[in-house]
């Protein structure tokens, strides 16, 4: 089990590739395992399991909010309602008591492209990210990719406490390891001088 937490980069894969990249690096030197789920149209089902696989084994949800709503699932969620793939990983996060952290992307932010998606679902977009912003939880604004990175480096003070949580929990998992290797050979020399004549 590693010492470093893994935090979830949740983002639209085609229009925010480039800056979860950037993100994911940011984070690796400071010490986290990103990780993430690149999302893409499938026939094959539902992506939900899988993502919620992905954010439960997760210390925490770093969300870029950018104006592509992305792929979704073609039923409604029964908890969250009709939302993307890439919505439903910070909902779900929230909902499994999470730390879920938000950077929003304004219109000058560089990004790799929205595809022609219909406005409506532009429209869905804009309604989450109001509704992400009416948590009241903090959230970051960013215009450039520079910024973005800088952001990521001053949440570090805020993920310290994570590394500090998968430091704790590493070190029980050894302690209690320890503690079990050491009963089993003392179960093994009790064993070994009952059975000596």
């Amino acid at each position: 089990m590693s010492t470093r937490p893994i935090i979830f980069i949740s983002a639209v894969s085609q229009e925010l590739r480039s800056a979860r990249k950037l993100v994911a690096d940011t984070l690796h030197a400071l010490g986290y395992d990103p990780k993430w789920q690149d999302i893409a149209p499938t026939e094959a089902g539902d992506l939900r399991g899988v993502l919620r696989k992905w954010i439960d084994d997760s210390a925490a949800v770093l969300q870029i909010v950018g104006h592509c709503y992305g792929f979704a699932p073609k039923d409604a969620d029964p908890k969250f309602g009709a939302c993307s793939y890439t919505q439903y990983e910070a909902l779900y996060a929230r909902q499994q008591g999470k730390h879920v952290y938000y950077i929003f992307t304004d219109e000058r932010h560089p990004t790799d492209g929205c595809g022609c998606e219909p406005t409506t679902l532009h429209e869905l977009q804009e309604q989450y990210r109001l509704k992400v912003k009416g948590y009241g939880d903090l959230y970051h604004s960013t215009s450039s990719l520079d910024k973005t990175e800088l952001l990521v480096r001053r949440m570090e003070d805020k993920l310290a406490d994570l590394r500090a949580e998968a430091k704790a929990s590493h070190d029980l998992l050894h302690q209690k390891s320890d503690q079990a290797l050491d009963l089993q050979q003392q179960s093994l020399r009790s064993a070994r001088s009952r059975s000596l004549p």
